[in-house]
Formats: C-alpha cells, sequence, structure tokens
C-alpha cells in the first residue's frame, strides 16, 4: 500500500467511527482509569484495517510471518508514514496521594511530513532535523527491543521539531492514534454537528466527565442566544476557524494534538470565551441530544457563571454560625472544612458544572441568598423564531459496528 492510500484508509476510519457515534481510539493499553474502547481488536472495521497494516509492517521491516508483527512494530510503520498522536497515562504526585496525568505528543519519522508542516508556515527544513531523522530512523530495531516510542516530536502550530531525550514506554498506559484518523473522526463531527446537536462526554486530565454540547447549525445558535446575536455571531465564528489542508482533508493545529476547539452550547453569554477544547482522545461518548436536553441548555445562558462564586462569598459572610452549618450540609461540605474553601476546591475541580450546581442552589434557599438570581439584564440584537425544522433530535440509534 502506497503512503497516499494508507492516509486514506486511516482517513477513512476515523470518519467510519464518527458516523456511527463511537469513541476515537486506536491502539490501547490495559489501563482503565480513561475506560477506552479497543475498537481496532473489537469491530469489522477495526479487524480489517489491523490484518492491512500489520501485511504492511511485515512488508515493511522484512518479517517472515504475521504473527511476529506487534502493536509496537505498526506503532514505528505507521511513524514512517505520517504522524501519530501518542498519549501516555502516568501519575504524579501531588498533595500526598498519586493523581493520573497524561504524557503526550504528535511524532513521525516520516521526512515528507516534517517537510510539509515547515512548509506550511512557509519555512525551510533546518538541516539538523534532517540529521536527527537520520540517527533516531538507525536506531528503530535498538528502541523496538526495549519498547519504546521514539519519534521525532511536532509542534504542528509553532512549526517546531524536537528530538526528545526521554522516551515513552509502550506499556498498559499508552494509547496511540495516527493524525490522519483524528482528521477523519473530526470530519465526521462536524458533519453531524451541522444538522444536530451533539452531546459528547470526554475524561479530563483528573478523570472528572465534562459533558459538552456541539453544533454548527446557526439556526440553533441564534435561538440559544437570541438575546444577543452579536454572541451568537462569534460562537459561531470560533466554531468555524479558518483551515488548512493536511493530506487532502481541513485540519487545523489543534487536530493534530487531539483537540477540537468548539463552541460549548449553553455557556454563558458572559464568559469571555465562547469555546472550548474538547478532547477528541478521551471521548467516551458521542449522541445526538435530544429536544428537551436542548431546551434545558438555555438555562444559563444569560446567567454570569463566572461571578457564582464571588456572589457566594458576599452571601455566606453575612450569615450567623448557625445559618452557615445549614449551608455546609446542604452541599455536603466536610465539618472541619471552611465553606468556602470547599466551595474553591470543588470548582477547581468540576468547574463550570459545579458553578452551575452552586447558581442553583442560591436560587433554591432565598432564605440565606435573598434577591439573587445570578442573571444579567443587558440585552443586545433582536430575538428571532426558532422553527427547528433544520435541526435533528432524538436518542441516537444502536448501530452494528
Amino acid at each position: 500500500m502506497d503512503k497516499k492510500t494508507l492516509q486514506e484508509t486511516l482517513q477513512n476510519y476515523g470518519r467510519a467511527l464518527a458516523d456511527h457515534m463511537l469513541p476515537l481510539t486506536f491502539i490501547v493499553g490495559e489501563e482503565m482509569e480513561f475506560g477506552r474502547q479497543d475498537l481496532l481488536n473489537n469491530s469489522e472495521p477495526g479487524n480489517m484495517l489491523r490484518d492491512i497494516l500489520t501485511e504492511n509492517a511485515k512488508t515493511a521491516f522484512g518479517m517472515q510471518d504475521s504473527s511476529q508483527v506487534t502493536d509496537l512494530l505498526i506503532v514505528y510503520y505507521l511513524m514512517l508514514n505520517t504522524s501519530i498522536l501518542v498519549e501516555h497515562t502516568t501519575h504524579t504526585h501531588k498533595g500526598g496521594t498519586y493523581q493520573p496525568d497524561v504524557d503526550r505528543g504528535v511524532f513521525t519519522l516520516d521526512r515528507e511530513e516534517i517537510e510539509y508542516m515547515y512548509n506550511t508556515h512557509g519555512v525551510e527544513t533546518p538541516e539538523k532535523v534532517y540529521k536527527d531523522l537520520q540517527r533516531v530512523s538507525e536506531s528503530i530495531a535498538e528502541h523496538y527491543t526495549t519498547n519504546k516510542i521514539k519519534g521525532l516530536k511536532l509542534d504542528f502550530r509553532k512549526a517546531k521539531v524536537v528530538n526528545p531525550r526521554s522516551l515513552m514506554s509502550f506499556d498498559d498506559g499508552i494509547h496511540v492514534i495516527p493524525v490522519d484518523v483524528i482528521v477523519g473522526y473530526l470530519q465526521g463531527l462536524r458533519e453531524h454537528a451541522k444538522t444536530g446537536i451533539l452531546k459528547i462526554t470526554y475524561k479530563r486530565v483528573n478523570q472528572v466527565d465534562r459533558t459538552q454540547y456541539v453544533t454548527l447549525n446557526k439556526e440553533a445558535i441564534n435561538d440559544v442566544y437570541k438575546e444577543d446575536l452579536m454572541f451568537a455571531d462569534t460562537f459561531y465564528e470560533v466554531s468555524n476557524p479558518k483551515s488548512y489542508q493536511y493530506h487532502g482533508q481541513p485540519c487545523h493545529a489543534e487536530t493534530h494534538s487531539g483537540f477540537w476547539k468548539v463552541g460549548d452550547l449553553g455557556i454563558s453569554r458572559f464568559e469571555f470565551q465562547a469555546s472550548r477544547q474538547v478532547s477528541l482522545a478521551r471521548i467516551t461518548e458521542v449522541k445526538l441530544a435530544t429536544r428537551s436536553e436542548y431546551e434545558g441548555l438555555k438555562k444559563y445562558v444569560n446567567v454570569d457563571l463566572e461571578g457564582v462564586e464571588e456572589a457566594f462569598g458576599h452571601y455566606v459572610c453575612q450569615l450567623d454560625e448557625e445559618q452557615t452549618k445549614e449551608v455546609k450540609n446542604h452541599l455536603n461540605a466536610p465539618e472541619t472544612v471552611d465553606v468556602l474553601h470547599y466551595v474553591n476546591g470543588q470548582i477547581a475541580i468540576f468547574t463550570t458544572t459545579y458553578r452551575k450546581r452552586l447558581h442553583d442552589y442560591m436560587v433554591m434557599n432565598q432564605e440565606h441568598f435573598t434577591g439573587y438570581t445570578g442573571i444579567k439584564t443587558d440585552i443586545y440584537g433582536q430575538s428571532k423564531e426558532f422553527s427547528g425544522k433544520d435541526v435533528a433530535f432524538g436518542q441516537t440509534e444502536h448501530m452494528d459496528f
């Protein structure tokens, strides 16, 4: 299989995952923390692609038998023909406990891939990069036998190549995805988002689930932010940034690293940034939002969520000891912990999700938070009627894949 055909095959596989609304996975280790599905080994298209990659790697490295081809050998074959995103789950020691962390990077051993990145930025490839590429390529056998991944690390945003000193271990914490698969997957999701509202759940590095609603449908965006159509326009624009071509497909710098910078539908219109970075490589579920979920997204668009923490502190400081104790009980704060410190900690972990919960709590407990609404009333633009005729709603049906 020639390089162009390989790249197209990988893109089509990514698009198939998105078409069936499945998580984005490729070669995965046995770690359980991010709950990744091994679709490459447990789906019919995955098995077909794996057979193709196995035969290609066997030929490329002169193996006598397909059974000799390991996942790590496939990784090296891919690096010689394209770029791969590598995520490696590690643990850091913070606050007396070990917490999950992710070491990540985009790697390649493909000369054309490196030159393409530099050409995109109008820069010539430095001679040192060619020398590093030759040295690393000549040491594949050495790194393979020690179960390590060694490639040149690419930064598409900065047009920079690094020859890392440390190597990634190919162990249970590994997750490898060809960039072409990511590009195809994102194109598939974007097609769904043009006609519907996607409900995407993914793991943050701290393993907390984040659910984000995504759409590229202008009518739906205008309806959610109908009281501020200037914000609606900004929201739409940040979700449709200018792209460039990567192996024949539209792409963005953050796509290479496994992220989708897109508007968070339902976010407060007073947020400084309307978009978030969806971690494509850590998605656990994708489905279409229901009509009721869509309507529920409008609940916080006029709420100043960034001001919730300050408002809570203002009211709590005016409560007596008994009232403060009652608030702590309602919020399940430990008796020995200051309620403000507890709330600050919850916001640090759960961010917007906890701010929404805190806002709801204050609205529902006016005996302690008299007059609090969290609503900002400055309105821009004019409302528009929403028909919903061009938006797909409903539960995503199960599809065999």
